[in-house]
């Protein structure tokens, strides 16, 4: 009784819809079928938490030119107007929306794609948010349903879906169509339709980034397995103006990956606090009910006009097909760079050197401390310990270590394609199964000195200071007296250009160094995307020492933390950071220089 009555609401409130639709026309004609069925559908508007309303998102499209300084203006503000110009993407991302539809069966992935799209595509500055229909089912009272209702035969059941289907597509473009104004904080936006999924995703990783122009995108993330239901997605982004829609096919058949998948299924809603043997074998005959209909998708759809990119296994092997725009291949190109594999990345700051004792600005040069170059024979020790333990665990030594040289000569390739400005990348040392990343900076040099006894080592300026412009290696006369020491410190700034040290205090995020070279946060944000997909690419362990700048970028990005925040993120000198990919998420923990002492 309670199903009937729930399809004939829906029922009710689609058939207004669709008649709305085609009497309708204009802006008009669509806020008034958005308010009827807000009206008639009150009780499914709870809205997704999951999803992220982002604030400003990250750098522009690689290769662009900076911005040059501007005449006699000493600091500049990269995220305003005419810094934002440098970014823009050309007419087709600054004015169309996208919407990214998931297809797959039960368990092939898709959540864990969702995730790593949604943190990377709020890294590159589109806000995201996320549209599941398993959480509007569940939150329906159909949480906990068995098999037979996702059964082809089940006709109510089926029914019921597919009108849930479009009461969050219209919740879905009610969003991305928002008027300007609503959307001046955010001026990017990416909604990702989770259909199937529970949306552990957007908790975990929905964050603010940097302005990215004024492009819409969506995510449409379902099973979507059959071409009757990719068709009538493609007639509706049709009906709604300027949007491109691309399919992202999860095709998954290594029983290692199914089994594992399986098993994280059993922890979502639907099987909480039931025997894991049934909840197990239940699940497999839901899949089994997919698999009956289940159609892959084929070329000729469309009209021979379908976009997609098809994942097998998680990124063993990736296909596209009219994959064109800034975006899109964006998309494109992160999916083939991301994996599964278990793996730990260890961040860290440069050891302590005399330039930063001092406070210089850019910190370019200067040897290290006492104390700086105990923490470099320190750091080595932990990591040699560390690699020890993960030689004992195959999921993380073995598999990698086999393919240890082949995966040096894809960095160096991969890095210096990443950007025009990517130079000098320079590997050395025996072949382990760990890989040491450090900038090419003196004091980056010093402290990776035992490190790379140990292992094999690429060095980039891509990991160096942020440039202080022309307040790094300035010859004053005022400075002489202090013998080698050619920089500004940052004391002598906030004295000197009291003005210019305010504007950067009231905007860390976006203030940029005066002069040759300068930058601020969301350049290195920029500068350091070759780097955060290496870093998603690599499957074996990897150790990054860097300056505090660059490790509080890489950082946000793994935490999920938004950019706005990363300025002021605390990171400790002489201090590693371990972080943990897993399919919910990055596990991270501090460990001191006195911790690390005591493991020895």
């Amino acid at each position: 009784m309670a199903i009937t009555l729930l399809f004939v609401r829906l029922r009710s409130a689609t058939l207004g819809r669709r008649k709305r639709r085609g009497s309708g026309a204009g802006a008009g004609a669509g806020a008034g079928r958005v308010g009827g069925m807000r009206r008639s559908l009150s009780y499914l508007r709870s809205r997704n938490n999951s999803a992220n309303q982002l604030a400003r998102s990250a750098p522009g499209s690689p290769g662009l030119p900076r911005v040059p300084s501007q005449g006699s203006q000493l600091g500049t503000l990269a995220g305003k107007p005419l810094a934002k110009q440098s970014r823009r993407l050309g007419h087709w991302t600054m004015n169309r929306k996208l919407v990214l539809v998931m297809v797959g069966l039960p368990a092939r992935g898709k959540s864990y794609i969702v995730k790593m799209l949604i943190r990377y595509l709020s890294w590159i500055g589109f806000p995201t948010k996320v549209f599941n229909i398993g959480d509007y089912r569940r939150k329906l009272g159909f949480a906990g349903v068995d098999k037979s209702f996702f059964e082809p035969c089940n006709k109510e059941g089926m029914r019921i879906r597919e009108n849930m289907v479009e009461v969050v597509q219209d919740e879905m473009y009610t969003w991305l169509q928002a008027d300007d104004e609503a959307k001046a904080d955010d001026e990017a936006k990416v909604a990702i339709f989770d259909a199937t999924n529970t949306t552990k995703a957007a908790n975990l990783y929905s964050h603010g980034g940097l302005p990215q122009a004024s492009s819409d995108v969506a995510i449409f993330d379902a099973t979507n397995t059959t071409k009757a239901r990719r068709r009538l997605l493609t007639q509706r982004a049709a009906e709604e103006k300027n949007t491109l829609l691309v399919f992202i096919e999860s095709i998954c058949d290594d029983p290692e990956i199914l089994a594992q998948n399986y098993k994280l299924k059993l922890q979502n809603d639907d099987y909480r606090n039931q025997d894991p043997a049934q909840a197990l074998a239940d699940f497999k005959d839901r899949v089994h009910a997919y698999e009956l209909v289940y159609e892959t998708i084929e070329d000729n759809e469309d009209s021979n006009n379908i976009q997609y990119i098809k994942l097998y296994n998680v990124g063993q092997k990736v296909v596209t097909r009219n994959c064109k725009g800034y975006l899109p291949s964006q998309v494109a190109f992160y999916l083939q760079n991301i994996h599964i594999g278990p793996r730990k990345i260890w961040l860290t700051r440069h050891a302590e050197s005399v330039s930063h004792v001092i406070g210089e600005i850019g910190e370019d040069t200067g040897e290290l401390t006492e104390g700086g170059r105990l923490y470099s024979m320190t750091l080595a020790k932990f990591i040699k310990m560390e690699q020890e333990v993960c030689d004992k665990d195959d999921a993380l030594g073995a598999e990698a270590s086999r393919s240890h040289w082949r995966r040096e000569r894809s960095l160096r390739y991969s890095l210096r394609r990443a950007g025009t400005w990517v130079q000098n990348i320079h590997i050395t040392g025996p072949g382990r199964e760990i890989l040491v990343l450090a900038g090419t900076q003196t004091v980056d040099s010093e402290s990776i000195a035992h490190l790379q006894m140990l292992y094999p080592v690429a060095t980039t300026p891509l990991l160096n200071e942020l440039r202080g412009g022309s307040f790094t290696g300035m010859t004053r006369a005022d400075f002489k007296e202090r013998g080698s020491f050619t920089g500004m410190t940052r004391a002598d700034f906030k004295e000197r250009h009291p003005d210019i040290h305010a504007q950067r205090e009231a905007d860390k995020l976006d203030f940029r160094f005066p002069g040759e070279g300068g930058e601020s946060y969301m350049d290195v944000i920029q500068r350091v995307r070759p780097i955060i997909v290496e870093l998603e690419r690599q499957p074996r362990s990897l150790v990054v020492v860097c300056h505090l700048a660059v490790q509080r970028c890489l950082y946000a990005y793994f935490m999920g933390i938004p950019i706005k925040e990363v300025p002021y993120i605390d990171l400790p000198q002489h201090t590693v950071t371990e972080l943990v990919p897993t399919p919910f998420g990055t596990n991270a923990r501090h460990i001191s220089e006195a911790e690390m002492q005591d493991c020895f």
